[in-house]
């Protein structure tokens, strides 16, 4: 029996790591450090208001660590000099169209295990849908007759 000439869908990983308060860097492919992704979900938020809006929701990372890159700060080889928190995570795969972004999100270091006899950190990267939520406005702020742009 011929072998299937379909390749298969590569995924790619990228961070963005802050370089200060409200600052990024470059972003940086880290794919090779990654040993595992949880399923990458798109679901329908059926709240008041939000009826038929898909969102993303958190991806977990399991990442390699024996080089240090993924430390905390004060380790000289990591790649997060202002921390892991908040750093940007993009996900991206290849299909016969070329590269389509998948997943955009953030880190929660609150939520990061590391193994360190495994040297393997687990990162929850919450998606930018899930983190940007639609801004609440009290009932009586909003006066009659005013429009979207007031």
């Amino acid at each position: 029996m011929p072998k299937s000439t379909t390749t298969p869908i590569q995924y790619k990983v990228y961070f963005t790591p802050r370089t200060g308060l409200n600052t990024y860097g470059s972003e940086i492919e880290v794919s090779a450090n990654i040993i595992s992704t949880s399923k990458m979900k798109k679901s329908i938020d059926a709240a008041d208001y939000d009826i038929g809006i898909f969102y993303y929701g958190d991806v977990k990372l399991k990442v390699d660590n024996y080089d240090g890159k993924f430390s905390y700060e004060y380790d000289s080889r990591t790649l997060f000099p202002y921390g892991r928190d908040l750093a940007k995570v993009r996900i991206t795969y290849n299909d016969t169209n070329g590269e389509s972004s998948v997943f955009n999100g953030l880190i929660d270091d609150k939520a990061s295990k590391i193994n360190f006899e495994k040297e393997e950190i687990s990162l929850v990267c919450p998606s930018n849908d899930s983190v940007l939520r639609t801004v609440r406005v009290a009932a009586d702020t909003i006066g009659n007759g005013s429009t979207a742009q007031d």
